[in-house]
Protein backbone atom coordinates (compact mmCIF):
# COMPACT_ATOMS: atom_id res chain seq x y z
CA UNK A 1 0.00 0.00 0.00
CA UNK A 2 1.40 3.35 -1.04
CA UNK A 3 1.59 5.91 1.74
CA UNK A 4 0.56 9.41 0.66
CA UNK A 5 1.76 12.52 2.49
CA UNK A 6 -0.60 14.06 5.02
CA UNK A 7 -0.65 17.36 3.12
CA UNK A 8 -2.41 15.59 0.22
CA UNK A 9 -4.66 13.20 2.14
CA UNK A 10 -6.19 15.56 4.72
CA UNK A 11 -7.28 18.34 2.32
CA UNK A 12 -8.59 15.71 -0.13
CA UNK A 13 -10.74 14.11 2.56
CA UNK A 14 -12.00 17.53 3.65
CA UNK A 15 -12.89 18.42 0.05
CA UNK A 16 -14.82 15.17 -0.42
CA UNK A 17 -16.62 15.74 2.90
CA UNK A 18 -17.50 19.30 1.85
CA UNK A 19 -18.94 18.13 -1.49
CA UNK A 20 -21.00 15.36 0.13
CA UNK A 21 -22.37 17.68 2.82
CA UNK A 22 -23.21 20.34 0.23
CA UNK A 23 -25.15 17.85 -1.86
CA UNK A 24 -26.92 16.47 1.21
CA UNK A 25 -27.96 19.91 2.48
CA UNK A 26 -29.19 21.12 -0.90
CA UNK A 27 -31.21 17.91 -1.25
CA UNK A 28 -32.72 18.50 2.22
CA UNK A 29 -33.65 22.07 1.20
CA UNK A 30 -35.44 20.88 -1.93
CA UNK A 31 -32.42 21.62 -4.17
CA UNK A 32 -32.68 25.34 -3.34
CA UNK A 33 -29.41 27.10 -2.75
CA UNK A 34 -29.12 29.39 0.28
CA UNK A 35 -28.54 33.10 -0.37
CA UNK A 36 -24.91 32.97 0.72
CA UNK A 37 -24.09 29.65 -0.96
CA UNK A 38 -21.24 30.95 -3.13
CA UNK A 39 -19.73 32.86 -0.23
CA UNK A 40 -19.71 29.70 1.90
CA UNK A 41 -18.26 27.61 -0.94
CA UNK A 42 -15.50 30.08 -1.69
CA UNK A 43 -14.51 30.35 1.97
CA UNK A 44 -14.43 26.56 2.31
CA UNK A 45 -12.18 26.26 -0.74
CA UNK A 46 -9.88 28.99 0.60
CA UNK A 47 -9.59 27.14 3.92
CA UNK A 48 -8.81 23.82 2.20
CA UNK A 49 -6.18 25.43 -0.06
CA UNK A 50 -4.58 27.22 2.90
CA UNK A 51 -4.50 23.93 4.81
CA UNK A 52 -2.83 22.21 1.86
CA UNK A 53 -0.09 24.82 1.53
CA UNK A 54 0.57 25.06 5.26
CA UNK A 55 0.79 21.27 5.66
CA UNK A 56 3.06 21.02 2.61
CA UNK A 57 5.32 23.73 4.04
CA UNK A 58 5.51 21.97 7.40
CA UNK A 59 6.19 18.63 5.70
CA UNK A 60 9.08 20.08 3.69
CA UNK A 61 10.46 21.86 6.75
CA UNK A 62 10.42 18.65 8.83
CA UNK A 63 12.15 16.63 6.12
CA UNK A 64 14.96 19.09 5.46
Amino acid sequence: MKKYPKYIVLPSIMLIYFIVMTLFMTKENGWKLPEDFWKICSMEVVIIVALFFSLRYLHKRRNS
